[in-house]
């Protein structure tokens, strides 16, 4: 009887022991996870992957790690986004497949909004009006959405003219990713959209097949078309943005306390972003400056002209892509 009450009690403290444990750790499942992006180890991405995984392994007391694997080392775009959807990859940051989802495309909308206060407002986390939107689309692809990442607003580099209006960019032949909503976007605002392979638009800038380029933001036209571009227009049609993504079937297996420490730590690693990216953004546009680039920011009428021209020529085309309840829900929210 002794013995009985004596087990009793080493079991009693046992449980309490166990239930003052932050978080459970003792009790709950280790996790060796992987992240998977395409960019360098020392790239702003590469980063916040590992800030993610830093973060992950404090708030689960070291039970769950996430290795990194930059630049590829897992296999380009369409290997990740495959190992990821088959849970061989547990997370990914990177541009979402279209190939894979149509739907998916509402990440490259065009004029939704036109400044960072309406873009964190947007893909604010978890409760943005985009953030939802994105999230519904991911979960119907079976992926687990955690947030945006984002990068800069685009524009287009020029050498003939800086055009800022459809009556300018009559003639003005630019490279255009060839992917929806890019083409449409550029042919509604006069220009002549030429697709081109990324790798080739230096030389095709330089050899006159192409008068400029499209599809990034001031970052992306200093690193690559700083020395062959005489302007660069900030018509700020495209928000630049990765996606924080992540396999379902591990969302599913896990427990709401660990779910939470991957909300938290994503959280983190997102609103960190906004405010470098914003950052950058100011910093790259001083720099094309310095390199002798003329930076050009849209005048008022200039800009809503732009917005109009897209908003009506572009939009219901990606509807057909994204469908009418999307189309209708950006409507509703996007800026006026």
């Amino acid at each position: 009887m002794r013995a009985k009450l004596i087990l009793l009690g080493v079991t009693a403290l046992m449980l309490a022991f166990l239930a003052g444990t932050p978080r459970g750790f003792a009790a709950e499942q280790k996790y060796d996870l992987k992240l998977a992006q395409l960019f360098a180890t020392d790239s702003d991405l590469g980063k916040s992957a590992r800030q993610f995984a830093a973060l992950v392994k404090e708030k689960s007391g070291g039970r769950i790690s996430v290795s990194v694997f930059d630049g590829g080392q897992l296999g380009g775009q369409k290997e990740v986004y495959d190992a990821l959807l088959r849970g061989v990859v547990d997370f990914n940051m990177d541009w979402p497949m279209t190939s894979y989802n149509q739907k998916l495309a509402v990440v490259f909308a065009p004029y939704m909004f036109t400044s960072w206060e309406q873009a964190k407002a947007a893909y604010a986390v978890p409760d943005g009006w985009l953030t939802k939107i994105v999230g519904k689309v991911f979960e119907e692809s079976k992926i687990k959405y955690l947030g945006p990442y984002p990068y800069e607003f685009s524009g287009v580099t020029l050498n003939a003219a800086p055009a800022t209006n459809a009556d300018m960019a009559k003639g003005i032949k630019v490279r255009v990713p060839p992917i929806e909503p890019f083409m449409s976007v550029w042919e509604a605002l006069g220009f002549i959209p030429t697709p081109i392979d990324y790798a080739e638009t230096p030389t095709a800038i330089q050899t006159g097949v192409v008068d400029g380029q499209v599809g990034g933001g001031p970052e992306q036209a200093w690193s690559d078309f700083r020395d062959v571009s005489k302007y660069y227009i900030h018509y700020k049609d495209y928000f630049s943005c990765a996606q924080f993504m992540m396999n379902q079937d591990l969302w599913n297996r896990m427990s709401p306390s660990d779910r939470e420490i991957i909300v938290q730590a994503a959280a983190k690693v997102i609103a960190d972003r906004f405010v470098q990216a914003e950052a950058s953004e100011r910093r790259y546009i001083e720099e094309l400056g310095k390199a002798k680039v003329q930076v050009i920011q849209l005048s008022p009428e200039d800009a809503a002209r732009a917005k109009k021209l897209v908003r009506e020529k572009v939009w219901p085309k990606l509807a057909k892509l994204v469908g009418e309840d999307i189309i209708t829900e950006i409507k509703a929210n996007a800026e006026k």
